[in-house]
């Protein structure tokens, strides 16, 4: 679970940081930290990105007390008609949003892709700016890759006879 989210501007670039009880994942120029974990290269429209299983980010920043907004942003909607092949209206979620701390400064795109009827996988994007409608289609097409490495060797079916979530 996530302790805290902080952020600090550099020239040019924000640095973000997610802590976490059990380490630390911070920015830096395209580093791997743990499976699903990556800082992105400088050419990606946001910062960082994380698989996050069945908790979503906002239940994260609301256990971590770190404070944000959800907008009502007809970027979503435009998504969800260009990227249909990978999106569902129906089955799947996006929330766009910003950690309004003092200092935070980051905005986030919260995916949430149904799996399954009862298993529902987020991922996140968090970004330095809000991100426009060209931008949240590239994160869609980067979502899917990720999303696949992290059910490679999952068994869904199983999932389906215990019901879990």
């Amino acid at each position: 679970t996530f302790a805290a989210a902080t952020a600090s501007t550099v020239p040019g670039k924000s640095q973000f940081r997610l802590d976490r009880f059990n380490g630390m994942v911070s920015s830096g120029p395209c580093i791997n930290h743990a499976p699903g974990n990556t800082i992105m290269p400088a050419d990606k429209p946001y910062i960082e990105h994380r698989f996050l299983g069945v908790r979503s980010f906002v239940d994260y920043l609301s256990e971590a007390g770190v404070s944000y907004t959800l907008f009502d942003d007809p970027a979503i909607e435009i998504l969800f008609a260009q990227k249909s092949e990978l999106l569902n209206r129906g089955r799947d979620s996006v929330l766009i949003g910003a950690c309004t701390d003092e200092g935070l400064g980051v905005y986030f795109a919260q995916f949430g892709i149904r799996i399954t009827e009862s298993f529902i996988s987020h991922v996140v994007f968090v970004f330095d700016h809000h991100p426009r409608p060209d931008e949240l289609a590239e994160t869609a097409d980067d979502m899917e890759p990720l999303v696949l490495r992290h059910l490679d060797g999952v068994d869904i079916g199983e999932i389906l006879r215990r019901g879990s979530h």
